[in-house]
């Protein structure tokens, strides 16, 4: 058994994107406190060499994000559910997931 306590996805972009997650904790299990689904916003500026206007550049940029979302619950496993549905949002690439939890019992 684990208390999940929050998360962190490692996204990758070059521009602003939302999406939603959520989490099916104890193999979405009625007898587990489900969480409703929440959005993570990414915006990204990608370094850009030889193409400005005056005043008006980006010395540097960022493409690669720590987005933070909140995981609360316990239960033996998580499932994360990631999605976006928007035609407007720029591509992304999630490259990693972090979880933190802490291990409580052993399941009986």
């Amino acid at each position: 058994m684990k208390s999940y306590r929050n998360g962190m996805l490692e996204v990758t972009g070059d521009g602003y994107a939302e999406l939603q997650i959520s989490a099916d904790l104890g193999y979405a299990s009625s007898n587990v406190l489900q969480q409703d689904s929440q959005s993570v916003v990414t915006s990204f500026s990608a370094a850009v060499w030889d193409d400005f206007t005056w005043d008006a550049f980006i010395w540097d940029g960022q493409t690669l994000i720590p987005s933070e979302f909140d995981l609360r619950g316990d239960a033996e496993n998580v499932s994360l559910k990631i999605l976006t549905n928007a035609d407007y949002f720029q591509p992304v690439k999630i490259s990693g997931v972090i979880l933190n939890e802490i291990s409580r019992r052993l399941m009986r």
